[in-house]
């Protein structure tokens, strides 16, 4: 995806072979011009001189503007045939060049693919514009606001990620009625409202460790801590206020099913890595204090 961008950009060479050169179309065939019959003249006819010789005569007309049509279209017949020749031989010399050229360019990529392979593990520069470009590449379906933080030569990454608000998640569920001829639109129950901004929340935790974890091979440890924006009623002032702080390893993300993601509950992965996190069984988070930045060891 961008990842693969911002590695050709990172790559960037001087010279980029185009495609290979179109060979040349051979032009297309002149007709070559056909011979006009003139009708053999009738017995009694011929008993006239005069008829005689104005036949004789169209016969010599009609085959001397044959011959010259004949010289014309051999002349220009050459003609094409050289000049494609002509544009064949510097189709072939394009070619040659070309296929130099592409064999140069692509020893180039083999030595900055084995670079990149290299930088993307030690250059802290690298790690941070790749990582950047790739997390806000993202969709999510609810605004939500991502740092970062490299620590450690490239092994800790640390996230703080704005979360979306419960208020932001659809409010309303709608069902069918008993006799199924209705569709009833109500009110979500506060408990499942609860349970599905919870799973959410923590879905996202687990997507931003994951491409973290797949864009920076030599990261083994992705801390994410998710805050939102609460009304604090001791002073009546709207603070960030932290949900959970996770602490994913290689190892432990490694456990997960990709092939079958959906099945994962996010809430329950959460339990894999050491987290601070205070939630009921209801999906009422409370506020904690996230891991702190001192406490990470690459």
């Amino acid at each position: 995806m961008l990842r693969g961008q911002l590695k050709s950009l990172w790559k960037c060479k001087t010279y980029c072979p185009v495609k290979q050169p179109s060979k040349p179309s051979k032009p297309a065939e002149l007709e070559m011009p056909q011979r006009t019959e003139i009708p053999n003249i009738g017995f009694f006819a011929r008993l006239f001189e005069g008829n005689r010789k104005k036949h004789e005569e169209m016969v010599k007309q009609t085959e001397l503007e044959f011959s010259d049509a004949l010289r014309v279209w051999e002349k220009h017949t050459a003609y094409n045939g050289n000049a494609y020749q002509r544009t064949l031989e510097a189709w072939k010399d394009k070619v040659s060049d070309w296929r130099l050229a592409k064999d140069a360019h692509d020893e180039d990529e083999k030595t900055k693919e084995t670079n990149f392979s290299t930088a993307i593990r030690t250059d802290l520069k690298l790690m941070e514009d790749v990582l950047e470009v790739e997390l806000s590449s993202l969709d999510w379906p609810r605004e939500t606001m991502v740092d970062f933080q490299i620590e450690g030569n490239g092994k800790a990454i640390w996230i703080d990620v704005d979360l979306p608000e419960i208020e932001d998640l659809p409010q309303k569920v709608a069902a069918l009625s008993a006799n199924s001829r209705k569709l009833n639109i109500k009110n979500k129950a506060k408990k499942l409202l609860q349970l599905e901004y919870a799973k959410h929340i923590h879905g996202i935790a687990l997507r931003l460790a994951g491409y973290t974890l797949s864009t920076l091979p030599a990261s083994k440890l992705v801390v994410v801590s998710g805050y939102s924006q609460r009304l604090n009623s001791k002073t009546g002032h709207v603070d960030d206020e932290y949900l959970y702080s996770i602490k994913f390893t290689r190892s432990g993300v490694e456990q997960f099913n990709f092939s079958d993601i959906e099945k994962l509950d996010p809430v329950e992965a959460t339990n894999l890595f050491e987290h601070e996190r205070k939630m009921t069984v209801t999906g009422v988070l409370k506020v904690i204090e996230p891991f702190e930045l001192l406490e990470i060891e690459a």
